[in-house]
């Protein structure tokens, strides 16, 4: 079997907790050609004695970056895609795990399927469970993956779970967005389709293994400010994404998912502030839509039945909260 270069590309700070773990997930790939590409990105933990033990140990090719300070995850990957060598690329978390067949799924579901682009299932394990999985192949044309894509199911837009034809970033110059950091994986996503034709090809496998990490700025997340930065963010990023859909079914799509995100950007702050104060410009929206948003999402088929329920739960949380506060004004 001919193995063509894989470059896996893994963003780097403060990951002492979880890094080991990774990288010797990628050391355990049953694929014989890997290309390790790793941006330590201003790690000021042990991060980087992990990264210099495991280099000295491995037998994968390695290479190093290191950022002074931390720059970002975007332009950490950006580093990345600077010097990989191709054809293909993905990207890894450091606090995630491939399973020991990820690579080489990816690699053969883009050479049975003639894809671009390849997508495997990404679930969430506290503890990891190293099943065995079996192919099971399928392809879909690149104009009806964006639901995928865009939904709520282990696919999604990260981009961490797929696999890329490294001449085709290229040919376009395309990078992740420095100025975001939400959804900046759906917005390189949905770009990279964007400028592909042809069928998608999913492994019909569960192979990335991604975990929350508990320890990570809980107390910054209950900040109104740093709830409002992120929000604005995140619907900067959706407004952006609507603006590469072609068809009337991706745009529409693209919409629920941005009333969604809004919805529950609301939801957040109307814990602890009045959102009308806070964020009057979104409350606007958010008052022009959700008359007819629920009648929309039931009927568009987008929504799993779980997540049309907690959208309900939380428009009506929202109107509580909406109510007592207009009470105390």
């Amino acid at each position: 079997m001919n193995y063509e270069n894989v470059d896996i590309i893994i963003p780097v700070h403060n990951s002492e907790k979880f890094l080991l773990e990774c990288l010797n997930s990628v050391e355990s790939q049953n694929y014989n050609n890997i290309h390790l590409i790793i941006i330590n990105d201003g790690s000021t933990d042990s991060s980087q004695n992990i990264i210099d033990s495991f280099k000295r140990s491995s037998h994968l090719e390695i290479t190093v970056l290191f950022n002074k300070s931390a720059r970002g995850v975007s332009k950490a990957r950006n580093q990345g895609l600077d010097i990989a060598n191709g054809p293909y690329v993905t990207f890894l978390d450091s606090d995630d795990v491939l399973l020991k067949d990820h690579i080489n799924d990816l690699v053969q579901t883009i050479k049975v399927t003639k894809s671009k682009l390849a997508i495997t299932g990404a679930i969430k394990q506290t503890k990891i469970n190293h099943i065995n999985s079996t192919l099971k192949l399928q392809s879909v044309p690149s104009t009806k993956a964006m639901k995928a894509i865009l939904g709520f199911g282990n696919i999604q837009g990260y981009s961490v779970n797929k696999l890329y034809k490294l001449e085709k970033i290229n040919r376009v110059g395309l990078k992740f967005d420095n100025s975001l950091f939400i959804c900046e994986d759906l917005y390189f996503v949905c770009s990279y389709i964007k400028e592909i034709t042809g069928e998608i090809g999913f492994t019909g496998t569960n192979t990335y293994i991604y975990r929350e990490n508990e320890d990570s700025n809980l107390a910054q997340r209950k900040k109104l400010a740093d709830i409002i930065k992120k929000g604005k963010n995140e619907q900067r990023a959706y407004a952006a994404i609507l603006q590469i859909m072609d068809t009337e079914q991706e745009k529409k799509y693209c919409e629920l998912k941005k009333t969604w995100a809004m919805i529950n950007f609301i939801k957040r702050v109307v814990l602890i502030a009045n959102p009308y104060h806070c964020i009057p410009e979104v409350m606007d929206i958010y008052s022009g839509q959700k008359k007819h948003f629920l009648i929309r999402a039931v009927l568009s088929g987008f929504f799993p039945l779980k997540d049309l329920v907690h959208l309900i739960i939380d428009i009506h949380t929202i109107q509580i909260k909406l109510g007592k506060l207009n009470k105390t004004l």
